[in-house]
């Protein structure tokens, strides 16, 4: 990464971090120029140790449960990456893993259609190439596998946006109607 790129990254980052911390805030009732006294953070933190250990959720890829612990109930988890290098298909293993350990779950993607989203999944769980299903050149043994793996994928309880580009009050809006775990 060059030294031009770097700083692209870097402000885009500072940018979400404020309007993720202006979102929280605005959901807490908490003016723009307001802290949180670390105390009562400490205390609150100690208070959830007590009560033992947390509802966590797991994603189902093990390096990354390793690395990051799971997810909590309520949690937005956002993948970030340059085009092109399968952000989508990580957070679609993931939705699928978290729906298929019985959760249910938002998925909120800016750059495809729910069809489009569906369509992987899929692909995923038939083992058809997805190019293949796209271009609907398909073999009579591939079209078996992904009407049986329809069934299944049809069955997961994950609710698509069909929100084009969201903002974060759009992603918001969107979590709090769907009532999902994760």
């Amino acid at each position: 990464v060059d030294a031009t790129s770097e700083a692209q990254i870097i402000t885009a980052r500072d940018k979400a971090l404020e309007d993720i911390a202006r979102v929280c805030r605005a959901r807490d009732g908490v003016g723009n120029h307001a802290g949180i006294g670390i105390k009562d953070e400490a205390n609150e933190a100690i208070d959830k140790m007590e009560k033992g250990p947390a509802p966590l959720i797991m994603t189902g890829i093990g390096a990354l449960d390793r690395i990051i612990g799971g997810s909590m109930p309520g949690d937005l988890l956002t993948i970030g990456a340059r085009t092109g290098t399968g952000k989508t298909a990580v957070a679609l293993a993931i939705a699928v893993n978290m729906a298929e350990a019985g959760k249910t779950v938002a998925f909120c993607g800016g750059e495809m259609s729910p069809v489009q989203l569906i369509s992987r999944v899929i692909a995923s769980k038939s083992g058809v190439e997805h190019s293949k299903i796209r271009s609907r050149v398909l073999q009579k043994s591939d079209f078996s596998a992904i009407v049986a793996s329809a069934g299944a994928v049809a069955d997961l309880s994950i609710i698509f946006s069909n929100i084009a580009s969201p903002t974060l009050s759009d992603i918001r809006a969107f979590a709090d109607a769907t009532r999902a775990d994760v």
